[in-house]
């Protein structure tokens, strides 16, 4: 048995050049191949590489390039490629100057609170969000620029992810996708502007919750803060994302859902890079991950582009297609 025939993976570079892999790895042993869970098997039994479905439909689809590589290749890339600085958590909000709020810092192991997959309205507008957050991403790289912090490229690879994932489920479906009745469709988009993910002006409390609640939850990073000029100190981000709440509120005094909502959305996003840096995780952490990664949020995630993005007429596969080669 040779090295290179130990710990393998598919890395697929992607039209913005960035890499994505599945953070597992097979291991051919005694030519058994051994593989952890998240393998896909008709890759990993025949060749003894560590593959995830929607890698395999990027590669198979022409959507990115994807190549072979050991445990310790891809090892030695996060190391060199991905530095592990620029993130903490929230402090508690009851520190001094914490505006009297009863927040803490941890709760069963994990910063708290933080966003979770679940309510329709939160996974609904989770794929028209992140459509949105990859054309953005795409501007910046077309224009010369890089994505320069690990809060924005963790966050375009999990958008990206997602998006191959929804194009796969469209494509792959036995008849064409559609949501029924067509009436669905035009109730919930009517609580949208478009591909703006903001309620209509003027509709009802239910609408503005959909709407910028949702939209506050996904702020994170350097939506949420300038991370050139914040230090990275708890207080630090605490105040500046109390600052956005009165921001969002056009008031002095914003209200404690609105913080609670910034947190929880900075705190994914926190746990994101965590990830994307790969980086030991908590049981607890670890089944936030999985929540996000499953396929019930990809199921949402392709009923919301279909009635939002898709205006309800049909599954946007093209639009979708261009986004990740970079052609939109």
């Amino acid at each position: 048995m040779t090295a290179e025939n130990v710990g393998k993976k598919l890395v697929c570079q992607q039209a913005d050049n960035s890499l994505d892999a599945p953070r597992g790895y097979c291991n051919l042993l005694n030519e058994d191949c051994s593989c952890t869970d998240d393998c896909v098997d008709t890759l990993s039994k025949s060749d003894c590489i560590c593959a995830t479905s929607d890698l395999l439909y990027a590669q198979q689809s022409g959507l990115a390039n994807c190549s072979a590589w050991t445990q310790d290749q891809w090892a030695k890339y996060i190391r060199v490629a991905r530095p592990k600085s620029g993130f903490v958590s929230v402090a508690p909000s009851n520190f001094k100057g914490g505006k009297k709020l009863v927040f803490s810092a941890y709760e069963r192991s994990i910063a708290w609170p933080t966003t979770r997959a679940l309510g329709s309205e939160i996974l609904f507008i989770h794929g028209p969000h992140c459509l949105h957050m990859v054309k953005k991403f795409n501007d910046i790289v077309k224009s010369g620029k890089t994505l320069d912090n690990n809060y924005d490229r963790s966050h375009a690879d999990h958008c990206r992810r997602l998006a191959r994932r929804v194009l796969a489920y469209y494509t792959t479906t036995d008849k064409e996708y559609r949501v029924q009745p067509e009436s669905l469709c035009h109730d919930i988009r009517a609580e949208y502007n478009g591909d703006n993910i903001l309620p209509q002006s003027g509709e009802s409390d239910r609408s503005r919750k959909l709407g910028i609640g949702i939209s506050i939850r996904f702020k994170y990073g350097r939506q949420s803060l300038d991370s050139n000029k914040t230090q990275y100190r708890p207080q630090a981000i605490y105040k500046a994302l109390y600052a956005l709440a009165q921001k969002e509120e056009n008031t002095t005094q914003p209200s404690q859902q609105t913080i609670f909502d910034l947190i929880s959305g900075h705190n994914l996003g926190n746990l994101l890079v965590k990830e994307w840096l790969q980086l030991p995780t908590t049981s607890r952490e670890k089944i936030l991950i999985q929540e996000w990664e499953s396929d019930y949020v990809v199921r949402m995630a392709a009923f919301g582009i279909y009635c939002i993005t898709g205006k309800g007429e049909k599954a946007p596969i093209d639009k979708i297609q261009n986004l990740l080669l970079m052609n939109q």
